[in-house]
């Protein structure tokens, strides 16, 4: 009694093993993520004021999301911290992503039915939600870093994926607007389900060592 005691402790205290060859795989996976993410919300954002102020002539158009986004860091602080800590960090990222999801089909759905500056309130209500999940996949991400790689690969996922965001932050104006000049907004918003899509299905391949 007293050795299958000591042996289920033993296992319960066990470290678990996260090889190079995983961590070299987790990596990948987190920057394709990671960019696809990041550059599509980046265009959709940009998408979004430039028919904002096509449609409206209003100067709110690009400064909504600048006056939205640190209002939701604030009243989420704590909420979130809470959340993070307590649940598993895989389940955080991929609700926040599909939450993320959700919103942007319904926003597809019920933005034809709104016109001029009415547009703010689908607009409005679409950036709250993706604030929202911004916020919830940071600091779930943050959290989770020793969970996707071993110790010695955390600078190189770090760093790389830094490298993705300041990619996409350069990359996504100039894709942003060539993109809308081409296929308007309505089809941006079909583009954007797409990538948030694939970002999911990449995070849901994902093995979070607990």
């Amino acid at each position: 009694m007293i050795e299958n005691q000591s042996l289920k402790s033993a296992t319960d205290n066990q470290t678990v093993t996260i090889t190079n060859q995983q961590s070299n795989q987790q990596i990948l996976k987190d920057i394709a993520s990671n960019l696809i993410s990041s550059l599509s919300g980046g265009m959709f954002s940009l998408a979004m004021g430039l028919m904002l102020l096509h449609d409206t002539h209003s100067p709110l158009s690009f400064g909504l999301e600048t006056a939205v986004v640190p209002i939701i860091g604030i009243l989420f602080l704590i909420p979130v911290g809470n959340i993070v800590d307590q649940y598993r960090h895989k389940m955080i990222l991929v609700s926040s992503l599909a939450i993320r999801l959700l919103g942007l089909i319904l926003f597809a759905l019920t933005f034809p039915l709104f016109s001029g500056l009415s547009e703010f309130i689908p607009v409005t209500c679409f950036v709250v939600i993706a604030a929202i999940s911004t916020n919830f996949n940071t600091t779930a991400y943050s959290a989770s870093v020793h969970e996707l790689v071993n110790t010695q690969k955390i600078k190189t996922l770090s760093s790389l994926t830094q490298a993705a965001s300041s990619l996409s932050t350069i990359l996504s104006p100039a894709l942003g607007v060539a993109l809308y000049a081409m296929i308007g907004f309505e089809d941006f918003i079909i583009v954007e389900i797409i990538a948030t899509s694939c970002a999911l299905l990449i995070l849901f391949s994902m093995h979070f060592h607990y």
